[in-house]
């Protein structure tokens, strides 16, 4: 995403509902209307989860990293 599209978006009139979506970009925008500026500012995203984005866990060297107790 270039600065220009994370200005539009930021600028894009939306409601501060927070109701995180999970676009195709892997992104977690803060609303479906974020999400909606987001596509109307350039960015090719599309809708992926009505909920956040899993985040990945940690990696060393690109291996996944599981806790041990």
């Amino acid at each position: 995403m270039s600065p220009s599209q994370r200005q539009c978006i930021s600028s894009c009139p939306v409601t501060a509902e927070y109701n995180p979506v999970c676009g195709s970009d892997g992104v977690t925008y803060t609303n479906p209307g974020r999400l909606t500026c987001a596509q109307m500012c350039g960015v090719s995203v599309n809708l992926q989860r009505s909920s956040p984005c899993p985040t990945p866990p940690p990696t060393v060297d690109g291996v996944p990293q599981t806790q041990t107790n």
